[in-house]
């Protein structure tokens, strides 16, 4: 079902608003026609509210207007204005509250699933006709149209109209309108084979004798009805089904009123009850039926898809392990090396297989059996890259080829980004997931960025696979920093892992972090390699560590490394390193830079990239701030998370293009997203790149270049030793002020200063250099220095560095 449009009114939606006008009201006179017929007070179905619900669901809120004139055309002149008023609101408040329940407790998107049945049954077809018949039926009391004694004899027949008007025609024109409004391709689909047609044929005329005999004739055989619905259930599709539950209940409706059938009885309320009641019987049966046919048949086609891969990777595994058992340590050395230099030659035309997969995917002319396909290559294809990756790693790490490539990055922001992408796939679960990180952990460490995220996310994922209720629980905390003079400053970090999933008995624990092993339910265990555990473990010891383990059967698991990691205080600047030298600024004019998320780590690594080589950046919160902030600072290029409070990315980028004075600017995508479709999505809403979280530094550096067209400076060798303590924004003063000394506070505040770093507390020289800055502005270089220090935690080179200027005052 296609999700709710906003308001929106152009030449087609005026259009669609006076069509549901004339259909809501030439579908209430004719309702109202058979309540005019004899002995007839009230109506005995009321399509009309079927058609309001059907039509909102389908094309949004923007609609309502066509339910509110065809509402007024039926019942203008027609009573007390109190009364045409009051019911003009309740017959527009039902389709709008159904549509509202429908979307979001739970959110209702078609016929296919009986949860779905259920959840239309109550939230779209029961509560919102109690509320309009209250208001209806009150105003017509108030007014003194009937006295009050029949009040709930009116309220019961005006709810029961409704209900029963909704659940025959809203499955009908939700099933059937998509249909009709389809391509070619899906309406050939559609169209019954010819051996089925003389069937249909069949089934259908069997269906009209039944009911006029029973309805037109009086004969009571109305149940012989039940088995033909079955029949069209079983045999065609939901679309055969619901015209069948129309046209019953159509003819049973004429039938009843006319005073034919064995619905007939001495009081018409009671007939109307019966009917409406056969009627509610039929419509909800068949529904029901038919979302449990189609889900049988989903998961049997899972069940067999399951099986089949269960199978390959038993044939595979069963192949590996006999490998592995007949050959002996050379051979293992000499399959190790031959899978690491194969490793180009098997990802690369599996890389085009599956990116020709994803392109092929966002085409909109695809049937859905042809789509279906290839999301069976694309998943097959991502299984099998994944084991290919997994097993070059444990050779790799077998052949002792695998190496440590340390480089320094923003911690807080590569933390945020891998809890990111875990939380969507512990959202999309249905489970719980908690990121605690200590308010004390280093800004910048050096260490390998794609090994440790390598790590985490392998614990991460087992400990959301392994779950089924609860939750996950990541915690980063800072234990301890290395206080040894000769050696460069180091911080101990605890990364523990929490779960409530299935837990492991004792003897499941010694086996884990073997190769192959995996723990758990047969389903669970054929969504990996059982290689993570294993490739975990040897990274981490390679890292110096341990990955320690406690958990309970049934109870839960939690997982726990502890690892010493160099400080890199200065991993902005030597980001900005490459072979071509350091970049320090660029040429020309000073461009502006608007920095949109939620989250402050991901702000702070771009702002620490940018600002000091002379980009204006400006911060902002969420889609809705960023809008104020781009109209105010006109930026020459955005950089966007997608899922923010308030307005999200998308939304914002769309509004952006939508803006003549920024319609032009350029627009970058970062997002923790795994999915590749929130790239396509990204990229269709108006942005120009995208950059998965955390942001590297040179792919950063690589599109604003591209975008921006700008011309980097870069250092010479001789000056980059000094260029971590320039501020100035400007590059071409950047560069200057590399070369000038510093200035420095007054003797007192050196002295203070002294004192501070003496103590070891980095804490108070932070407060007190932030104090100096905001007093003179000309102590900003000397300022900013000293707490990058302090922050680093280099306590011997911030003594140093005072130390210096304390001399020099002496």
């Amino acid at each position: 079902m296609n999700r709710v449009l906003p308001f929106k009114f152009d030449l087609k939606t005026i259009l669609a608003v006076g069509l549901l006008a004339v259909a809501y009201s030439i579908a209430a006179k004719i309702s109202l026609l058979l309540a005019s017929l004899p002995g007839g007070d009230v109506a005995p179905i009321w399509p009309s509210s079927g058609i309001a619900i059907a039509a909102v669901l389908l094309f949004g809120y923007r609609l309502l207007p066509g339910v509110f004139l065809g509402s007024l055309a039926l019942n203008i002149g027609n009573g007390p204005l109190l009364v045409v008023i009051s019911i003009l609101i309740a017959n527009t408040v039902e389709p709008l509250l159904a549509v509202f329940l429908l979307r979001n407790f739970p959110k209702f998107r078609n016929f296919n699933c009986s949860r779905d049945v259920f959840s239309f049954l109550t939230l779209g077809a029961i509560v919102p006709p109690i509320i309009s018949a209250i208001i209806g039926t009150t105003s017509i009391f108030v007014s003194g149209i009937y006295p009050w004694e029949i009040y709930g004899k009116m309220w019961w027949t005006w709810w029961t109209a409704n209900v029963s008007g909704i659940l025959v025609f809203s499955p009908l024109i939700l099933v059937w309108l998509p249909a009709l409004t389809a391509g070619k391709d899906e309406k050939n689909r559609a169209k019954l084979p010819s051996s089925i047609g003389l069937e249909w044929a069949i089934l259908l005329v069997l269906t009209v004798a039944i009911s006029y005999i029973s309805f037109g004739k009086g004969y009571s055989i109305e149940y012989m009805l039940i088995p033909l619905l079955v029949w069209s259930v079983f045999r065609f599709s939901q679309r055969e089904a619901t015209l069948l539950i129309a046209l019953v209940s159509a003819i049973a409706t004429v039938g009843t009123v006319r005073g034919s059938g064995s619905f007939v009885r001495d009081s018409l309320n009671e007939s109307l009850l019966l009917l409406q009641s056969f009627v509610g019987v039929i419509a909800l049966t068949t529904l029901v039926l038919s979302a449990v046919i189609v889900e049988s048949k989903e998961a049997k086609a899972k069940i067999e898809k399951d099986n089949e891969q269960l199978e390959n990777r038993v044939r595979e595994r069963t192949c590996q392990l006999a490998d592995a058992k007949d050959a002996a340590e050379t051979a293992n050395r000499a399959k190790s090396e031959f899978l690491a230099n194969m490793s180009h030659e098997l990802r690369t035309p599996l890389n085009g297989v599956l990116g020709y997969a994803q392109i092929l995917l966002r085409s909109k002319t695809m049937t859905p059996e042809e789509r279906k396909g290839l999301h069976i290559i694309e998943q097959c294809g991502s299984h099998l890259l994944t084991l290919i990756n997994d097993i070059l790693d444990l050779s790799k790490i077998e052949a002792r080829k695998m190496e440590l490539h340390p480089g320094e990055f923003h911690f807080p922001a590569f933390l945020t980004g891998v809890a990111e992408m875990c939380r969507i796939r512990a959202e999309a679960k249905g489970i719980s997931f908690t990121y605690q990180p200590s308010n004390d952990l280093p800004t910048g460490i050096k260490a390998d960025e794609k090994r440790l995220r390598q790590v985490l996310i392998n614990l991460l994922g087992n400990a959301i696979k392994f779950t089924k209720t609860g939750g996950v629980r990541f915690a980063v905390s800072f234990i301890e920093r290395d206080k040894l003079k000769d050696r460069s400053p180091s911080a101990k970090i605890r990364l523990e892992i929490e779960d409530t999933g299935v837990g492991m008995s004792p003897e499941q624990l010694e086996k884990i972090f073997l190769p192959f092993e995996q723990v758990g339910a047969r389903a669970q265990q054929a969504e990996g390699t059982g290689l993570g555990l294993a490739i975990s473990k040897k990274i981490v010891e390679m890292m110096g560590s341990t990955i320690q383990v406690k958990s309970q059967l049934g109870m839960g698991s939690v997982f726990w490394v502890d690892l010493t990691l160099p400080l890199a205080a200065e991993w902005a600047k030597n980001a900005r390193v490459s072979n071509r030298g350091t970049i320090i600024g660029y040429r020309g004019e000073k461009r502006k830079v608007l920095v949109v998320d939620d989250k402050w780590e991901n702000r702070s690594v771009i702002v620490n990239l940018l600002s000091p080589i002379g980009f204006e950046v400006v911060e902002a919160t969420n889609g809705k701030e960023g809008l104020e902030q781009a109209a105010r600072l006109k930026p020459d290029l955005v950089i966007t998370d997608l899922v923010m409070p308030e307005m999200d990315g998308f939304e914002m980028t769309r509004l952006l293009r939508k803006t003549p004075q920024l319609k032009n600017v350029a627009i970058v995508a970062s997002s923790a997203s795994v999915f590749e479709s929130d790239q396509y999505k990204s990229l269709e809403a108006g942005c120009n790149r995208f950059l998965s979280k955390p942001v590297q530094a040179s792919e950063l550096l690589a599109s604003l270049q591209g975008l921006l067209d700008v011309e980097w400076i870069r250092a010479e060798p001789e000056i980059e030793r000094d260029l971590s303590i320039v501020t100035e924004p400007s590059s071409e003063r950047a560069i200057a002020g590399a070369k000038r000394s510093l200035i420095a506070p007054p003797a007192e505040e050196i002295e203070a200063l002294f004192h501070l770093a003496m103590r070891g507390h980095l804490k108070g020289i932070i407060k007190h250099a932030q104090k100096l800055a905001e007093l003179d502005e000309s102590l900003r270089p000397f300022t900013d220095r000293l707490c990058q220090l302090a922050k680093g935690f280099q306590e011997k080179a911030l003594l140093e560095f005072i130390s210096q200027y304390r001399n020099r005052n002496s």
